[in-house]
């Protein structure tokens, strides 16, 4: 079977030439509400948008769109053009003007104000995120960029914090009720955080229903919403708890450093390893002065002693019988009343006791 086979180029060069012909795509004007609106240099790059399509476009006349923002419901005439080389269709536009205030743009306000008028944004019935959240639970698409980047970041500042997903749809038909289905579904985590990528409005649409931002109100559990980039702000961004720029900075936000924490018992416990010390010192010292003056007391007490044992002794010594013999005297021991001679008596001197006979007893 013979096969005709064309490059990428020469299908790309056919179709654009198919749209250069067609006379229907020359010339028109389109209503539509700017979104993506972006100036640079000589060109100016937009989206135009209805409730059921968008196509981009393209204008190099820039001084044109120069009071022209984001959300304006717009006229762009000009024609529709297949860029080859990317091979996307394009409105390229010629001429802008306004066409009134964009008819989505409108609704949104409108909402805003009748949940601003509930209450649904009011600052005193936002909750307090918890201190140290062991479990966290996230609401966004599981493929992506977004959960891991939540999970990478939370474990870095504490790898002990449990990360819970419930995937939803983020956009599209039917996103916001899956999302509003899981923020009341979760009850067994310390926070939420609701978080998508960054997108068009269109792409963000889903986080700026009436039913989602009710969920948010309703929900028991602290809620951080991290929709789009810095400069991306939805409904609930005003409902949550707190609004974080990112879904990296909603882990950032809620989840203290766990060095900051082993820092903080560190702390802790240098405190109290140095309180007790003290308390051991101040308590040996004491003892130390006590000892001291108990000390001081005995040996008083042991030097009174000592000085009334020395006075006894002498006094002792002084009436011992030997302390007399010590000076020359003798003491006659035996038979009692007068001697007579032949009498054998016994003479107890100072270092012996010596035997005797009496030869002669004369008596007064």
């Amino acid at each position: 079977m013979n096969r005709r086979t064309i490059t990428v180029s020469q299908l790309n060069n056919y179709i654009k030439a198919v749209f250069d012909a067609e006379e229907m795509l020359h010339g028109i004007d389109i209503v539509g509400e700017v979104e993506g609106l972006s100036i640079r240099g000589s060109a100016v790059y937009l989206s135009i948008k209805d409730e059921g399509a968008v196509i981009q476009c393209v204008s190099y006349h820039p001084t044109k769109f120069a009071e022209i923002k984001n959300g304006d419901k717009v006229i762009l005439r000009g024609r529709v053009s297949f860029w080859h080389k990317a091979g996307k269709i394009n409105f390229t536009a010629v001429h802008v003007e306004k066409f009134g205030l964009g008819h989505l743009f409108q609704k949104l306000n409108e909402l805003k104000e009748k949940l601003q008028s509930e209450g649904l944004f009011d600052e005193g019935k936002k909750r307090s995120l918890p201190q140290d959240p062991k479990r966290i639970g996230v609401i966004t698409s599981k493929q992506g960029a977004v959960i891991h980047d939540i999970i990478n970041v939370a474990h870095r500042r504490n790898p002990s914090v449990d990360i819970v997903l419930f995937p939803v749809q983020v956009q599209g038909t039917g996103a916001d009720k899956t999302i509003a289905d899981a923020i009341g579904r979760f009850t067994n985590v310390d926070l939420i955080i609701v978080a998508r990528g960054g997108g068009s409005t269109e792409d963000l649409s889903a986080f700026n229903s009436e039913l989602v931002a009710r969920a948010v109100f309703e929900c028991q559990i602290p809620i951080i919403s991290a929709i789009g980039h810095e400069t991306d702000w939805t409904l609930i961004d005003f409902v949550a708890d707190l609004r974080a720029p990112t879904p990296s900075a909603a882990a950032e936000v809620c989840i203290p450093i766990f060095v900051d924490q082993r820092q903080k018992i560190l702390q802790t416990w240098n405190f109290l390893n140095l309180n007790i010390l003290n308390r051991l010192n101040n308590i040996s010292n004491s003892v130390k002065s006590d000892w001291n003056t108990t000390q001081s007391a005995m040996i008083s007490r042991i030097n009174q002693a000592g000085d009334k044992i020395e006075s006894l002794s002498v006094r002792i010594e002084v009436s011992n019988p030997l302390a007399i013999l010590r000076r020359g005297y003798a003491k006659i021991l035996g038979k009692q009343g007068r001697l007579k001679p032949d009498d054998r008596i016994r003479i107890r001197i100072y270092n012996g006791e010596i035997t005797a006979r009496i030869e002669e007893a004369k008596y007064d």
